[in-house]
């Protein structure tokens, strides 16, 4: 593909609507909300449809996956292979339309959607334009989500729950109740903010990206900053840096955030996720 450099043999091809790497694959997974020419210290272009696979530190960038159409904003790669995906418009993926309050689940060696994650929806919501902006899964199938809207009503096997966009709800995959896991207010200092990308790591933290820089657990973070965030401790350090964004024409927004680390490669990946970098502010 042109404008594409290679650093390492893995192998890039016709991306659209389908996979082009299997999950063992170790890398940060990251979607951005600029739909056009987005570099990652050089790597690219990429677009707002694409999921990118980088590392902690940026040193490469490739296209693994990409929805024909709409804005990517959500991806998880769940233990059968397959993908959860949203969108922020009707999304289109191989032909099949979908809502951007669907939270589908894609077959990515078939190349169809085989249904909606938990059967979350446009019917799960009563509030209107509900919209999911970030969505990960633990080792238990149980999902944790945000949405956009300042007010979000779901119904869900145990009632009704409402919530804002800084929230983070869970849905439990045996029971379907949901409920909030991580409360707006205390995950930003400000008790303001929405969150954008959304990684559970599986020891006690999150990775996260949000919408607008923001202050968390007394650190600050750029919007195209990947973050994590420990809710027990309410503690919070950098992992990935929007300094890694090379190109100057757009914001880097990071709306979608997934990373893996196979065996027995953890130790040197998660290294990478200690970064020590100068801030770098907008002008």
């Amino acid at each position: 593909m042109p404008g594409f450099k290679a650093v390492v043999s893995f192998v890039v091809a016709s991306y659209a609507g389908a996979a082009l790497a299997q999950p063992a694959d170790a890398g940060l997974f990251l979607s951005v909300a600029d739909n056009i020419g987005t570099e990652i210290n050089g790597f690219g272009p990429f677009t707002d449809e694409d999921v990118i696979r980088t590392n902690p530190a940026g040193s490469f960038a490739e296209a693994f996956f990409a929805i024909d159409a709409g804005d990517l904003d959500a991806f998880d790669i769940l233990p059968n292979g397959n993908y959860i995906v949203s969108s922020l418009f009707n999304g289109n993926i191989g032909g099949t339309v979908f809502d951007d309050a669907d939270l589908v689940e894609y077959n990515p060696n078939t190349g169809t959607i085989v249904g909606n994650y938990l059967g979350i929806g446009l019917s799960t919501f009563t509030s209107s334009a509900p919209d999911i902006s970030a969505a990960t899964t633990d080792d238990d199938g149980n999902l944790y989500f945000s949405m956009l809207g300042v007010t979000n009503t779901m119904n869900h096997s145990g009632g009704s729950l409402t919530f804002t966009d800084g929230d983070i709800v869970r849905v439990d995959a045996t029971t379907g109740v949901a409920s909030i896991f991580v409360n707006e207010a205390d995950l930003f200092d400000d008790g303001d903010g929405d969150v954008y990308g959304l990684h559970w790591n599986g020891d006690g933290s999150f990775l996260i990206s949000a919408n607008e820089d923001e202050v968390i657990s007394g650190n600050s973070f750029l919007d195209g900053d990947v973050f994590t965030y420990f809710y027990g401790s309410d503690a919070s350090s950098l992992f990935f840096s929007e300094a890694n964004f090379s190109d100057t024409a757009n914001g880097h927004d990071i709306d979608a955030v997934f990373f893996n680390v196979p065996a027995p490669a953890s130790a040197a990946m998660l290294a990478f996720g200690a970064l020590v970098t100068a801030r770098r502010r907008r002008n």
